[in-house]
């Protein structure tokens, strides 16, 4: 593998030269005289703005973004509730004694604390006068880009959904639900940047793990650098030039021109990239092995040229491989066999936790193997005779799974199920870096067929990718 730690050390570099430039350019003094003019919210209205919206980015009041920006508040648009301090006063009684000893009673007035609710609003909810920016959406395409998504969602800590995200916010990370959100429909580049800033922070910034409230927020600015500085070197290595957005938007997260998180995360930076990037290569590697030594099922063992069918499953002309070539005996042959696939993932619930996204080692540390006890069948459907594993999965990871599918991408400690009317099904578990064989699984599921009704009424749509499959179960 190539020398990384050498070149995130000159990555950091060209990095902090970057974001110097920013701190020079009009553009940061035009920054810097909108941000000043947004109200400074408390911790605790941090928390409200971004549970009721969590991609707001900039909030004002009705009359703030009226007055003061120039934009007018969206009609129909909720408002963001948060609470504003309002003081009051009250008379209190007491009694004194003079120097004589005698008593009279005065009243004292004192001034009191109460919050009442008030409604903000997100830039995005607004329309008008366009507010000065220090980041440009990245716009360029990626190399091999499907190849480089299935990549990194192999490697991330949690599973990763693309969907619609309400305000300007690229993505996030929640690890109360372990999963990764980006937006969909950006660019190529810029989602490659956006998956790897949200990656980083699944892997370094687990809030649940932190002793107070108060370090989530002084360490904020901290996570953010980190996580972008992360961004900015690993897309570089996958051929991803982000600096017009990545030295902007750590500047605005910067406490001061000399980088004060930037310098004391230096060590952080540098090895996360270095550990991200190694990752990266590990299942590029791994996949190029899979695909070319994946053993067949049983029905191909007897092939003449079975290694021509490999790409991680079966390929169903090989059913009839002894046959003489061009035989309409072996056109026949092929066209009465169908070939069918059930997702499984583990059910919900904490009884699950120590399983989910657990790679197969893991999982035999903790004493175990897959059982069908835990998992719920998410999915079915029929396949083309070409279709291998890891069509189904790439298509239940990108943009193009079916619509009526409603479990999760596809991911670690996920099981494919795969037969056919001529052979007993394969049972294949998502691993870190691969699929691994699960035999008894397959009995399992062989086993539960038979016994759930209506198992035999299942109609299965073909296709050639397993994007229009049909079939949900166990919704």
């Amino acid at each position: 593998m190539e020398n990384t730690k050498d070149k995130t050390k000159h990555l950091v570099q060209k990095l902090e030269e970057g974001i110097k430039d920013v701190f020079t350019s009009e553009r940061w003094t035009q920054y810097l005289s909108t941000a000043a003019k947004f109200h400074k919210y408390s911790y605790g209205n941090i928390i409200l703005i971004s549970q009721q919206r969590p991609g707001a980015t900039a909030v004002a009041g009705f009359n703030t973004w009226k007055n003061t920006f120039g934009r007018t508040v969206n009609k129909g648009e909720k408002g963001i509730a948060i609470l504003a301090p309002v003081s009051y006063k009250y008379d209190v009684e007491r009694e004194v004694v003079d120097n004589e000893g005698n008593k009279t009673k005065e009243t004292a007035t004192h001034t009191g604390l109460t919050f009442r609710p008030v409604y903000v609003f997100d830039v995005s909810q607004t329309s008008g006068k366009e507010l000065p920016r220090l980041v440009d959406e990245l716009q360029a395409g990626v190399t091999d880009y499907g190849s480089v998504l299935i990549t990194l969602k192999a490697v991330a800590r949690f599973p990763v959904e693309f969907k619609d995200i309400a305000g300007s916010a690229k993505g996030y990370c929640s690890f109360a639900e372990e999963k990764i959100v980006v937006k969909r429909d950006m660019s190529e580049s810029q989602t490659v940047k956006t998956l790897l800033h949200e990656m980083a922070h699944a892997e370094l910034h687990d809030r649940k793990t932190r002793p107070t409230p108060e370090a989530n927020a002084l360490g904020r600015r901290t996570e953010e650098v980190e996580a972008e500085s992360i961004a900015y070197m690993v897309g570089s290595y996958l051929g991803i030039d982000s600096s017009e957005y990545t030295f902007g938007y750590i500047a605005a997260w910067s406490s001061g021109k000399d980088l004060p998180e930037l310098r004391a995360s230096l060590s952080t930076i540098q090895t996360h990239s270095h550990n991200i990037i190694e990752k990266i290569q590990q299942a590029r590697e791994a996949t190029k092995s899979r695909l070319g030594e994946m053993p067949l099922p049983n029905e191909t063992e007897r092939a003449e040229d079975a290694r021509e069918q490999v790409r991680g499953e079966v390929r169903q002309e090989s059913l009839s491989a002894g046959m003489a070539a061009g035989s309409s005996t072996k056109r026949d042959h092929v066209a009465s066999v169908e070939r069918t696939y059930t997702i499984y993932q583990l059910a919900p619930g904490e009884a699950n936790r120590s399983r989910r996204w657990a790679s197969m080692a893991s999982l035999k540390q903790q004493g175990e193997e897959p059982e069908m006890k835990n998992y719920r069948r998410a999915y079915s459907g029929t396949l083309e005779a070409t279709t291998t594993l890891d069509n189904i999965y790439e298509t239940f990871n990108l943009l193009n799974r079916p619509a009526d599918f409603t479990g999760h991408s596809l991911s670690v400690s996920d099981i494919v199920v795969l037969e056919s009317n001529h052979t007993a099904p394969s049972a294949h578990y998502i691993d870190d870096l691969g699929f691994v064989s699960c035999p008894s699984f397959a009995t399992a599921h062989e086993h539960q067929k038979y016994r759930t009704a209506g198992y035999h009424g299942h109609q299965h749509k073909k296709t050639s990718t397993a994007r229009d499959t049909k079939q949900n179960i166990d919704r």
